[in-house]
């Protein structure tokens, strides 16, 4: 199924007990996707970009009002083996959710290319 702006939502329902929320791997390979995901133009995201992005592929929300549920549905995404990896952090860490990620294609690709780089390549690389 695709939403309105061409990305896939994960089919839920909205019943009795409210929403179901579909397990950590599928939200992973949706928001994760290297054709329409976070990495999709951008080589890195930060929380805040995937909370919004949890967020948009469950259209009946999160089964509960708890404080704190979508931050922790965020960590088990997270923790989804082979997508995403912490980035270094940069710039002002004052603020919430500015921690920045990347995923192992991206990791994959960049190493892909450096790999297969000619020496002349190589040696006039600007420093």
């Amino acid at each position: 199924m695709a939403d309105d702006r061409g990305g896939a939502i994960i089919p839920t329902y909205d019943g009795p007990g409210g929403p179901r929320i579909p397990p950590p791997s599928d939200l992973a390979v949706i928001v994760f996707d290297p054709t329409t995901g976070l990495t999709a133009s951008s080589k890195t995201f930060s929380r805040a970009q995937l909370l919004a992005a949890v967020g948009n592929v469950l259209p009946y929300g999160l089964d509960t009002d708890a404080p704190g549920r979508l931050d922790d549905l965020v960590d088990e995404v997270l923790d989804v083996t082979g997508y995403a990896v912490r980035a270094p952090d940069s710039g002002s860490t004052v603020m919430t959710s500015t921690a920045r990620y990347t995923t192992q294609d991206i990791l994959d690709a960049e190493a892909y290319v450096r790999d297969r780089r000619s020496p002349a390549t190589a040696r006039t690389r600007p420093r």
